[in-house]
């Protein structure tokens, strides 16, 4: 992430930032990195990158304008339980057409102004 200048925690060899997750737990870990680092972050899960953020015209690009790019990214295997297992970055094929669906209506311009 530092040759991209995507801001975030420094891993640990073989577990990444798990440990922060282990600390502060999921919601409020995520909630704590994007108040320290910013709208847009990078974190390992294990040896795996993952960008997050909460830039909503990074998110509108996602579900709208670049969407077929990021179907079916790789699943973090660790995530793969209740509710985690639905969370819009793990979600595939079927299922992500359709949370895609009702979630792009909420990125009209109007919607956005607002």
């Amino acid at each position: 992430f530092d040759k991209l200048n995507i801001p975030g925690p420094k891993p640990l060899p073989i577990i990444g930032n798990f440990n922060l997750i282990i600390k502060h737990g999921l919601p409020y870990n995520d909630l704590i990195l994007a108040q320290k680092y910013g709208k847009t972050l990078g974190f390992f899960m294990g040896s795996g990158p993952v960008v997050e953020t909460t830039d909503l015209r990074l998110i509108k690009s996602v579900l709208i304008k670049d969407f077929s790019i990021f179907t079916n990214r790789k699943r973090i295997e660790a995530m793969m339980f209740e509710p985690y297992d639905h969370f819009l970055s793990l979600i595939k094929d079927e299922e992500w057409k359709s949370i895609r669906a009702v979630l792009s209506t909420s990125f009209t311009s109007g919607k956005l102004k607002s």
